[in-house]
């Protein structure tokens, strides 16, 4: 396959991937987990050519679209009629297929070069038009990529130039768009305020054209490369930026093709992060392809180059040289495959979209439909995909573990953040599958059903008996709608809280998960599916060699649980464990290293095409920090120890450099018993290694409190444990995730003394979060801001801050620019857990509170 001169793409770089949430097990019993499967829309998807003939040229007006030589067919938009226009860039025309079928010339002559302003379009020239798009007015707008321009056809059809001089440059900003110096426009989009935007790939901006003619940059510093997520958007880099696709609420997304990105702008605050692609192959001249039906921030993508997006707010991508058409569902962050096979031809009319062949799919655009067109520009041809719904079922949540009787209990917790009334219906299993009788104070059953009003919650725990034997299961909620779904495992002794753990939903069951494990370790798995498993649990030490390996069949619908000790036949080990099925499963892991204080582990499921660590424990560095996870809270002193986590699950050598603040933002010295006190510490991860290491400040002390952040060379799952000593003896502990990325909205279970903290990773922006608590019949009971200066971190809790004096219930936090956060239930204090982490969509509807 040759890729013509002019559209040949330039340097690549690195991203971040991605951690998921969700894992827990026990020592003494085993504990467990929740993993939400949110079952999506299932649809068939059908491929048709609705434009070209498959010739390479121009043979005319005025035909059937199917019966039209195209020329490298570019970008696409649709009229406020449904008629779809598009830049046929060789041709140096913009043509329109009407709703009829026929294709006619709307722009340009066919002539390569530059006339015509202030008269018809028609009679003026164009050179190599790239994109096209409208207002709500019914202006067009075209990319006329080498004349250096952008330039708009009324609704009488004449012609004129909103920006550039037709000198190649990068000049004019905060000036009119006329006097701008431009490189290229490759592609456009028009926001809801009639604003033009443009990618200029050759000088890696995007840049706006005002409605009163005034251009700016958005995004990009004009140098290529990659940089600046969770920043401002005009200070980070992009490499060869090549589509653009604004969404209903204002959303600005990138595709920054040579850096095997799709990155994301917010309108409220311009700052701008990844939302897919892990980056592989940046700098190198090829991507990859990985990821299908796992988290958009984990796959591989390949040049990048069309992006539209629909009216639920989807994400579709023109993955080139994977020649696939990928969609992003931003409600969950999973990418899929919607079309192509990712070997190039030309294939499959009329039969599924995913079995057919395209060839370097350049472009793509929605109607109103949602059906989708690309621009298969080897095939000269314009192909459309039409969706057809079949059956949706509700949201699925699988809970891994349960244990209830002796010394444990098991709290089910439901949290409905949505606007809307939310059922749950729960069942209960035993170890071989049959239904399990679990009692709670409503009483004891193997199914129950609960009815959230819009800000409610389910907190309850069961009321097994102190004396026998524990009882472990899994249990299946399904709901009518979105919620937090998580279980909280407490242990006592005497009637006194001795150690818990909790642990919030995952997105799917998996058939690869890491975890870190020592000797006490507990793990926990349950097959939901109709097929046997067969798992397979390996250790791998810190340094990345393979120590030990067993396995076991699980028949569909079984549960089963164990500790490492007896699982591996060691006696002494400390690393990670991969698990790995042959069927999708659900499973956790707990850390009991200082039992009976327990907590959970960093959550481990991973894509399954993730690669593993094989257990050589050596690997060439990837250079440059791709991936960054954020610690919401450190505690130091007055009994408290931190300890920081690092596990590379992947055979590549990684990286992580983590530096730690204050309270004020300042840098803070951390005291390690490797290192000494330091600032910033830099740990090599072979494949397969892991970092485990707890800080060593003077427990006498006052308390000090601060946030971390790692940037790291590779993906890595990462967590924070907190530890509380009395008398050198651990009394309490609680692990929680790092966030790969900040977010503007978090919810989560709260009762009198639960514990929040939060931070501003922002280098320039102050935040204003908002704590707003509702009861669990979903009042409003009290409200709260706090401000944090950029770098700032604070902590504090909630009866405190709220000043209240008795509550249960839900609380969100909201902010005005992305932040991190963590929660901590204490309510069998001084036994503490982490409580689910709660970070949702910024397109999340909250609920207001009655």
């Amino acid at each position: 396959m040759t890729i013509p001169n002019e559209l040949k793409k330039v340097g690549r770089q690195a991203l971040h991937t991605i951690m998921k949430k969700a894992a827990m097990v026990s020592n003494i019993g085993i504990v467990g987990l929740a993993i939400l499967i949110a079952a999506p829309s299932i649809h068939a998807q059908n491929i048709t050519t609705v434009a070209g003939n498959g010739t390479l040229g121009y043979n005319g007006e005025g035909m059937a679209a199917t019966k039209t030589a195209l020329n490298f067919s570019k970008g696409m938009a649709f009229d406020s009629f449904g008629n779809l226009y598009f830049a046929d860039f060789g041709n140096n025309r913009i043509r329109r297929i009407t709703t009829s079928g026929t294709v006619s010339t709307v722009a340009g002559t066919g002539v390569a070069g530059f006339s015509g302003d202030g008269g018809l379009a028609t009679s003026a020239m164009l050179n190599q038009p790239g994109a096209v798009a409208f207002d709500a007015s019914g202006n067009m707008f075209i990319a006329d990529s080498q004349n250096r321009r952008v330039r708009k056809v009324d609704s009488s059809g004449i012609i004129t130039t909103i920006a550039g001089t037709g000198v190649e440059g990068d000049t004019g900003d905060n000036g009119p768009g006329t006097s701008a110096q431009l490189h290229r426009a490759v592609d456009l989009a028009v926001d809801g305020s009639g604003n033009v935007y443009f990618a200029d790939s050759v000088g890696n901006k995007i840049r706006r054209i005002a409605t009163d003619g005034t251009i700016s940059t958005v995004a990009g510093t004009g140098v290529a490369g990659f940089s600046g997520d969770f920043g401002v958007a005009a200070a980070a880099t992009l490499n060869t930026p090549d589509g653009i696709a604004i969404d209903s609420t204002g959303n600005l997304y990138i595709a920054d093709s040579s850096n095997h990105r799709i990155r994301k702008v917010r309108p409220s605050d311009n700052i701008i992060f990844t939302v897919a692609g892990n980056g592989v192959g940046a700098g190198t001249g090829t991507g990859s392809f990985s990821g299908d039906n796992g988290l958009a921030t984990q796959a591989g993508l390949n040049t990048p180059e069309g992006i539209a997006v629909n009216a639920a707010g989807d994400v579709y991508i023109a993955d080139l040289e994977n020649y696939r058409i990928r969609k992003l569902t931003v409600s969950t962050s999973i990418i899929t495959t919607v079309a192509g096979t990712g070997t190039d031809g030309f294939s499959g009319d009329s039969g599924p979209a995913v079995q057919a062949l395209l060839n370097l799919p350049w472009t793509i655009a929605t109607d109103a439909s949602g059906n989708i067109y690309i621009g298969d520009l080897q095939n000269n041809r314009i192909r459309e995909v039409t969706f057809t719904s079949t059956s949706s079922g509700p949201p699925t949540y699988y809970f891994a573990h349960l244990a209830f009787g002796g010394v444990w209990q098991t709290t089910l917790t439901f949290n409905n953040y949505s606007t809307q009334t939310v059922t749950c219906q729960t069942s209960f299993f035993a170890d071989s599958g049959v239904g399990l009788l679990v009692p709670f104070p409503s009483g004891s059953a193997s199914s129950r059903s609960d009815t959230i009003p819009p800000g409610g919650t389910v907190h309850t725990e069961t009321i097994a008996a102190a004396t026998g034997s524990t009882v472990a299961g899994w249990a299946k909620s399904q709901c009518t709608g979105a919620i937090k779904a998580s279980v909280l495992f407490r242990s006592r002794q005497n009637g006194v809280a001795t150690g818990e753990a909790g642990v919030n939903a995952m997105t799917a069951p998996a058939t690869k998960f890491v975890t870190f494990a020592e000797v006490s370790t507990g793990f926990a798995v349950a097959n939901t599916s109709s097929t046997a498993a067969q798992v397979t649990f390996t250790a791998f030490n810190t340094s990345g060699q393979r120590v030990a390996s067993t396995g076991f069949t699980l028949q569909p619908g079984a549960h089963t649980s164990a500790n490492f000790a007896p699982l591996f036949g060691l006696n002494s080990f400390t690393g990670s464990v991969q698990i790995t099925s042959t069927v999708p499963v659900i499973s956790l892991s707990l850390n009991a290293e200082a039992a009976p204080s327990i907590s959970s582990l960093p959550p481990g499921e991973l894509n399954s095409s993730v690669l593993l660590a094989t257990g050589s424990g050596t690997s060439s560095v990837t250079l440059g920090f791709t991936n960054t996870y954020d610690f919401a809270h450190l505690a130091l002193a007055a009994g408290w120890q931190s300890t920081l986590t690092y596990i590379n699950y992947s055979p590549q050598a990684v990286v992580c450099q983590t530096s730690f603040f204050g309270d004020s933002g300042a840098p803070l010295a951390v005291p390690f018993p490797d290192r000494g006190a330091v600032t910033t510490r830099t740990d090599v991860l072979p494949g397969g290694g892991s970092l485990h290491v707890q800080t060593t400040a003077d427990v006498n002390a006052a308390v000090i409190g601060g946030w971390a952040q790692g940037q790291c060379t590779g993906p890595v799952t990462a967590s924070m444990l907190f530890r509380l000593y009395q008398q050198g003896v651990a009394r309490s502990e609680a692990a929680v995730n790092a966030m790969p990325w900040p977010a503007l909205k978090f919810v989560t279970f709260a009762e009198t003394s639960t514990g929040v903290a939060y931070a501003n990773p922002s280098t320039t922006q102050a935040c204003v979060i908002t704590l707003t608590l509702l009861s669990q019949t979903g009042v409003r009971l009290a409200s709260q801001t706090v401000t944090l200066q950029a770098g700032q971190h604070g902590a504090a809790n909630l009866n405190n801050l709220l000043g209240l004096s008795s509550f249960s219930g839900l609380v969100e936090l909201t902010s005005t620019v992305p932040f991190i956060s963590l929660s901590i239930n204490a309510e069998a204090a001084p036994s503490v857990s982490s409580l689910p982490p709660g970070e949702l969509d910024d397109n999340t509807a909250l609920a207001a509170g009655q």
